[in-house]
């Protein structure tokens, strides 16, 4: 059995368009865990500074899909 090793991200999102990433009633939330493949996706629940925290782990991969999910639906700068 191989071990695969796993990664944390952290993204800051504008509260503004975390929406977005979280959906209504966390269906969003739910769809990228499941598209993605990612074993832990969390939102911190009150702003800094304008921004919520988005934590994401998994593989290299399954993360950088992430990534790229949050960043497409607008939610990310860059």
């Amino acid at each position: 059995m191989e071990i695969v090793p796993t990664i944390t991200l952290r993204m800051r999102v504008p509260e503004e368009q975390i929406g977005m990433v979280i959906g209504s009633q966390g269906v969003g939330l739910k769809r990228l865990r499941e598209e993605t493949g990612v074993g832990s996706l969390t939102v911190e629940r009150n702003s800094r500074g304008g921004q919520r925290l988005v934590e994401v782990t998994g593989t290299q991969e399954q993360v950088q899909l992430a990534q790229d999910r949050v960043r497409r639906l607008g939610a990310l700068r860059g």
